[in-house]
């Protein structure tokens, strides 16, 4: 036998390769030869010693390892040695099939002895690779025609040449684990199929360039140098649970698939063409970047706890989610335009860069980050999506346009003003900035708190003139009192308290009788809001902002409400009324009574008989006595008391303006020409612009902070100084006594309060004795401030909230009732 060898060169070269199956492996075909390595020291796979001819029965070498070409004429090659490394110094080419056997654990070096030039090329044949040793190829690996290559389990395949191939021109190409410690780039046109793991080692390439070259891994992605795929190739993730991809190296895909896998990123990684991820799969960013110049279509789970998803090609047009749950840290978007395709949180900054537009399209973007967690340079475009703060932290939201706002349960700031064109829905601590605003035209629900240092602009539901119980009135008669109904959500600024709103406007004809109402929610978190009853009263003129409609006959109402935080919210409601026409006669101004004509008054000078007053006497009331009272007399001095001569001993009552008249006049113009204020010639007893000419000048010099020119409850106490000194009463808190009321059929009509004095006061004082309230120990006829102590315990008990301390039509109908 001739055992001379000589070098085999790649174009004569016909391998069938190498190696080892298990144990008794019978030939393909009884005409063939069957070669077993039996290497026990030596390495050398051109040595026919190391190789057994299980033709031969006395088993000679194979004899035709030698000739004009490297020849293996058996379909397979089996170890018997398995732990003796094979080498091969220069490039394999192989035709026939070739086993590595499950018991081989050594390692097979093709172009061991020249890596840069040397390559592994199966023209034909079955490679079957299911042992746990290693396959090194030093240059080109090259699988080409017909041939397979089925590394099922167990072998490593090293590729660790230079600027090498990796070429794959047959159906596909299965390993079990490939290491890349070299430079190689796929350019075949099939499937490369991964069954577990995938490593480039650090400082080594792989480069995937091949059209529709497909890259299927089943385990990890392992990558600490560059990988780099382009040119419509795929890498596909596929059922790897708990996997991972990527690392410390510089990861570049075309196309980036997940199959019913869980893969978590181990490094930054960059995504040119597409991402998709099926129903069954999870890509877990971790804390990586994940930079995208394509669509992102996620039918499973994406999460991130760190880190920043990027749209990175300014000139492309992206859609960005799917039917699963998506959710980034951070998202930057510098694409032409990046549109929602399904719902998104993003849990810590949303930026949307310069030039670029973002549209939530009809879907649902959570900003779960606090600070400023919507970053707008360029358009922000929501569509008709939701978009929900969710925060527990302190969140401010800039100028942007909203379909559906919602806030959460954090602190929020409108830092500029805001549009939310569909609904906005508050359930945190709320604060418009001064001077913004949020426009909210459709929907307004506030379930949190509201403080409007700015504006809501939210137009009212309904504005109404209608009964108690907010049903709209058409006619009112005289036995009904006329309320005020607005639905105003946006007046709703807090979920435990009831709101009160202003701008609402009554005007009763024929007098013009005005009456500025405040309105109070009807009951936490209604935004619903009614005035206080508003009685009709016949009089022969108008007295504004006095609690009650000066009425006459048969006329008209009508209600002008103006939002006073939204100038442009408005509307109006009309109603008519039918009471008994004013017939003269003396009194006051009670339901049932009227003015007395006016008389004129002397003079020599031009009287304009018109004027506009704000009484300061009146009462808004909802189901309780609630009184809001615009008071025009107030003063920040002590009033100032002047020395005064004067036989005036009466008691000021009343209110008494333009138009009053009787002995209370008189007597009020006698003082004030005793004080020398009132220079008319004659007391005429008629109030007219002489007489309020005179008022103003006393409330100047009692340094009042306005003037009015009528008499109220402060100028009425400086009067009062002036013509009986009031020794004030000491409050005494007793418990009360057990009621025992004598009924006297007095009935109490007017309003009593600090200052009052006369017999209504001293009614009012004895039945709040008898009732064990008023605990002074005489009756003065001055109501006081043991006198309102005695009032407020009256109301706590008879649950006449707030318990003002006043008499108003709700305290005096309690109190006569007692004594009817």
């Amino acid at each position: 036998m001739n055992m001379s060898w000589r070098k085999i060169s790649f174009a004569a070269a016909i391998l069938v390769g190498a190696w080892f199956l298990f144990g008794n492996v019978a030939p393909a075909s009884a005409a063939g030869l069957s070669c077993y390595w039996t290497a026990s020291s030596s390495q050398n796979m051109s040595d026919p010693t190391n190789w057994y001819d299980s033709a031969l029965a006395d088993g000679s070498p194979c004899s035709n390892v030698v000739g004009a070409g490297l020849q293996l004429r058996s379909d397979y090659l089996s170890p018997e040695a398995t732990s003796t490394n094979a080498i091969w110094d220069t490039g394999l080419t192989t035709t026939l099939s070739v086993a590595i056997d499950v018991t081989y654990n050594g390692v097979v070096s093709i172009g061991e002895a020249n890596a840069t030039t040397s390559y592994f090329y199966q023209a034909g044949g079955t490679v079957s690779t299911t042992g746990s040793g290693v396959f090194r190829v030093g240059g080109s690996f090259i699988i080409n025609g017909n041939a397979k290559w089925a590394g099922l389990t167990g072998m490593n395949v090293v590729l660790y040449g230079d600027d090498a191939t990796l070429t794959i021109s047959t159906t596909s190409v299965d390993f079990y684990n490939l290491v890349i410690d070299g430079s190689y780039t796929s350019n075949g046109t099939n499937f490369v199929i991964v069954n577990n793991d995938i490593t480039v080692n650090s400082g080594k390439s792989l480069i995937l360039s091949a059209i529709n070259n497909e890259l299927i891994v089943d385990g990890n992605f392992y990558n600490s140098g560059t990988v780099t795929q382009s040119n419509a190739s795929y890498t596909i993730m596929r059922s790897g649970q708990g996997v991972t991809l990527g690392g410390s190296g510089v990861t570049t895909l075309y196309n980036l698939t997940l199959t019913s896998s869980t893969v978590t990123l181990a490094g930054n990684i960059d995504i040119d063409s597409n991402i998709s991820i099926d129903e069954n799969s999870t890509l877990d960013l971790a804390a990586y970047d994940l930079d995208l110049a394509c669509n992102l279509d996620n039918s499973g789970t994406v999460t991130q706890t760190s880190g920043t998803v990027s749209m990175t090609d300014e000139s492309a047009n992206y859609t960005l989610g799917g039917t699963g749950d998506t959710t980034f840290y951070n998202l930057t978007t510098t694409g032409v335009t990046t549109t929602l395709a399904g719902n998104l949180t993003v849990t810590n900054v949303l930026t949307v860069d310069t030039d670029t537009e973002f549209d939530a399209a009809t879907y649902t973007l959570v900003l779960s980050g606090s600070g400023t967690p919507l970053v707008n340079n360029g358009i922000f475009s929501s569509s008709a999506s939701n978009v929900q703060y969710t925060s527990t932290g302190a969140v401010t939201s800039t100028a942007e346009t909203y379909y559906d706002l919602v806030f959460g349960t954090g602190t929020y700031f409108f830092s500029d003003s805001a549009t939310s064109s569909n609904s906005f829905i508050n359930s945190g601590t709320t604060t418009i900035w001064a001077d913004k605003y949020l426009y909210a035209p459709v929907t307004f629900d506030n379930n949190g708190t509201i403080t409007e240092n700015g504006a809501i602009k939210h137009p009212a539901t309904s504005v109404k003139l209608t009964n108690s119980a907010g049903t709209e009135v058409s006619t009112f008669t005289s036995a009904d009192s006329v309320y005020v109904t607005v639905e105003d959500h946006d007046g709703n600024l807090s979920n435990t308290v009831a709101d009160t709103i202003s701008g609402s406007l009554i005007t009763a004809s024929p007098y013009s009788d005005s009456e500025a109402i405040t309105l109070t929610e009807t009951g936490v978190d209604t935004g619903i809001f009614r005035s206080s009853a508003l009685p009709l009263v016949v009089t022969a003129g108008a007295l504004s902002n006095n609690g009650q409609l000066n009425v006459s006959g048969d006329h008209s109402l009508s209600l002008a409400f103006v939002d006073s935080k939204e100038s442009a919210d408005t509307d109006t409601d009309t109603a008519n009324y039918s009471v008994s026409a004013y017939s003269g006669g003396g009194g006051g101004s009670s339901s049932g009574s009227s003015y007395v004509a006016p008389v004129a008054e002397t003079t020599t000078e031009t009287v304009t008989e018109t004027t506009t007053e704000t009484v300061a006497e009146t009462t808004t009331e909802t189901v309780t006595e609630t009184t809001t009272e615009t008071v025009a007399e107030t003063t920040t001095e002590t009033p100032i008391t002047p020395v005064v001569t004067t036989n005036v001993t009466a008691q000021f009552n009343n209110y008494l303006g333009v138009g009053s008249q009787g002995e209370e006049v008189k007597q009020l113009q006698q003082l004030l020409k005793d004080l020398g204020y009132y220079t008319y010639s004659s007391i005429t007893g008629y109030f007219g612009n002489i007489t309020k000419a005179a008022v103003v000048k006393f409330q100047q010099a009692q340094g009042f902070s306005s003037f009015p020119g009528h008499i109220g409850p402060l100028t009425r106490i400086a009067l009062n100084k002036l013509t009986k000194p009031v020794t004030e009463e000491v409050v005494v808190e007793e418990t009360p006594a057990v009621a025992v009321v004598t009924p006297t059929g007095y009935q109490f009509k007017n309003y009593l309060y600090i200052g009052s004095r006369g017999e209504a006061v001293t009614q009012l004082q004895q039945l709040l004795k008898d009732l064990g309230y008023f605990t002074y120990p005489t009756i003065t006829g001055y109501f006081g401030n043991v006198t309102k102590a005695a009032v407020v315990k009256f109301q706590q008990d008879k649950n006449l909230s707030p318990y003002p301390g006043w008499l108003g039509p709700l305290t005096r109908a309690a109190l006569n009732e007692l004594v009817q």
